[in-house]
């Protein structure tokens, strides 16, 4: 007679912990929301009955604009931060810590597009130079590091402080870099500027705007429209490198709070950076601990509200498809950005409101390319407004900035290169 052959008690439990982990893992797997494909632009654009923009012109408008950051890049690593089409214009010196952030960041970005080495050379040198005279330690608090605004870089008279926005950004550029270029900064570093971000967290997911050393410390008597979401997307930034769930959900508590503020308005505020941010966050299909749909409602929000403020101009019009009533170009970078991000998340049986957004960008983006200044010295700068004769201007309703109307500034130029970018890789 055969014997049965028992079981051992140590293999009994491998095989039972080996089977409940399969059972987990498959809960899991049913639990977790896959991430839906794309929406197809190009039945969007069939059923509009509207063109693609030309994609020959679109990348020359792309290349020229990156060229003008790399070509106004001092010895140093400091752009060139304003420039005038009117040489007579005089042309003050003050620069802004966020926007040379942003514009790293943006060179980063088009570095990744393009494969142009020579773009990789203006990175490393633009991110230094921040690493070097922008970045340094807090105060009493040993773990933490900031991206100050410093008067004698910024020549504005003001108070060395740590913004909130030039904490996000910087840390938006520096992990980027730090993508492109292993080594460049240490993990540590970048750990301690994103806990700076956390330390400026309050417990239901806003933040204080600013930090004065000393006994001040801590601020939130000003409030950014854009300081939150550009911490947030400075946070999935470095989540991106390090895979730290606390980043994540920092991130995500960010959105959720500005969900939570802007719940039931019909206008709210154009938040581009908000909307970039929500995109990465679905895109990486994480648990996170906030309200994922509330998130993903608000960034569908922010996009109608976009939309509600699109002024019509008939295509006649040198000022059709932009987005701003007084001619001025960056307001329509920024919604293009925001906008382009959108369509990364919003579900597919919203197929009225991709389309009126699909619209909107397709007008928007050429508006841009048809504002950028295309020879001369300042060849691929983006102006403050778009540059018409006065009577022209006026003719529809816009009041020329007669100083300003030929001004450059990175920033300008900073964001529509992003949104050509993201129009090109896209659609």
């Amino acid at each position: 007679m055969l014997k049965r052959k028992k079981i051992r008690t140590p293999d009994a439990i491998l095989v039972a912990i080996l089977l409940l982990t399969i059972l987990i893992y498959l809960l899991l797997s049913i639990k977790k929301e896959k991430p839906k494909p794309l929406y197809d632009f190009g039945k969007a654009f069939n059923e509009l009955n509207i063109r693609k923009i030309d994609k020959a012109k679109l990348r020359s408008s792309i290349t020229i604009a990156a060229e003008y950051l790399m070509d106004n890049i001092d010895d140093d690593g400091k752009f060139v931060y304003k420039r005038n089409k009117d040489s007579t214009v005089e042309v003050n010196h003050k620069y802004n810590t966020l926007r040379h952030a942003g514009s790293v960041y943006a060179l980063c970005r088009y570095y990744e597009y393009s494969n142009d080495k020579r773009a990789l050379e203006a990175v490393v040198r633009t991110a230094g130079y921040l690493k070097r005279n922008m970045l340094a330690p807090i105060k009493m608090h040993d773990n933490l590091m900031g991206v100050w605004s410093r008067p004698q870089i910024n020549n504005d008279g003001s108070t060395a402080i740590v913004k909130l926005g030039g904490n996000g950004l910087g840390l938006l550029a520096l992990s980027n870099v730090e993508k492109l270029k292993a080594g460049f900064i240490s993990a540590d570093t970048l750990d301690m500027i994103a806990d700076f971000l956390l330390f400026m967290q309050k417990p239901n997911g806003g933040f204080y705007s600013k930090y004065y050393p000393g006994k001040k410390q801590r601020d939130d008597s000003w409030t950014s429209l854009y300081y939150p979401g550009e911490a947030a997307l400075g946070l999935l930034s470095l989540y991106e490198l390090n895979n730290k769930p606390k980043y994540l959900n920092a991130a995500a508590d960010a959105l959720a709070y500005l969900a939570k503020k802007r719940k039931g308005k019909l206008r709210v505020e154009a938040d581009h950076w908000a909307l970039i941010a929500t995109s990465v966050l679905f895109a990486k299909d994480e648990n996170i601990k906030a309200n994922k749909k509330n998130i993903r409602l608000h960034g569908i929000q922010v996009s109608k509200s976009i939309l509600l403020e699109n002024p019509q101009n008939i295509s006649s019009s040198p000022y059709f498809g932009s987005l701003s009533s007084d001619g001025r170009v960056t307001p329509t970078a920024t919604r293009m950005e925001g906008l382009l991000a959108a369509l990364q998340f919003i579900p597919h049986e919203r197929e009225s409101l991709i389309y009126s957004i699909v619209l909107t960008i397709n007008k928007g983006v050429g508006f841009l390319m048809n504002s950028q200044i295309k020879e001369g010295e300042l060849k691929g700068g983006i102006p403050r407004q778009r540059i018409v004769t006065d009577s022209l201007a006026m003719s529809y309703g816009v009041k020329p900035d007669l100083n300003r109307m030929g001004e450059v500034r990175i920033d300008y130029v900073q964001h529509a290169l992003c949104a050509m970018i993201q129009y090109d890789e896209l659609f």
